[in-house]
């Protein structure tokens, strides 16, 4: 017997899974764990066009990710969020900071490098 819950397919015997193996099992998000959090690693992988601001929790000051120091400081499989609670604002000097990514050009723009 089949059964169809969105995109996963289940496979159904007599005395429950058959002794296929699960692979047959398919995740509606690839396959991906949804309660994964991103690393410090991912921020890396910054898109061309691109530039991740940092902003202060406490006074709204806005500057440019300090990618590199961050990986030497905590790893790429440290959490990004506990990164950003540590980061130190250069205008007030407080703890804490929202990342946000920001597009420089359109496609095709004669400025984009």
């Amino acid at each position: 017997m089949r059964r169809k819950a969105g995109d996963a397919v289940v496979r159904l015997g007599s005395a429950g899974l058959d002794s296929e193996p699960a692979f047959h099992l398919c995740s509606l998000m690839g396959g991906k764990d949804p309660n994964r959090q991103p690393r410090v690693g991912s921020i890396r992988d910054t898109p061309p066009g691109w530039l991740r601001l940092l902003t202060c929790n406490t006074c709204a000051h806005r500057g440019v990710l300090p990618a590199e120091r961050l990986l030497r400081k905590y790893g790429e499989l440290a959490l990004l969020e506990f990164a950003l609670v540590a980061v130190r604002c250069t205008a007030c000097g407080a703890r804490g900071a929202t990342m946000t990514m920001v597009r420089l050009c359109d496609p095709g723009c004669s400025r984009r490098r």
